[in-house]
């Protein structure tokens, strides 16, 4: 299953989300490889995303896995730059 997700910094369209057997849970984390910006998925929202609340951004800030992830695209995005 694909469905489409538009970032709520930045407007990006994105049809990256797979099931993998079953679709995200409201509340799960997504991330916009256009912008870096961290989403929550939320079926309430037309875009199916939304911006973080403050709570949700503190525990995004200080998860390390995701700190991983961000490094990793900040490091491609410079590598891509330097093209």
């Amino acid at each position: 299953m694909k469905f489409k997700t538009r970032c709520w910094n930045c407007g990006a369209e994105h049809d990256m989300v797979e099931d993998v057997g079953q679709a995200p849970d409201n509340g799960d984390i997504s991330f916009c490889f256009d912008c870096g910006a961290f989403a929550i998925f939320d079926d309430t929202f037309p875009d199916a995303i939304r911006k973080p609340t403050p709570s949700e951004k503190f525990k995004i800030n200080h998860d390390e896995e995701l700190a991983r992830v961000l490094i990793a695209w900040q490091n491609v995005m410079r590598r891509k730059q330097k093209r």
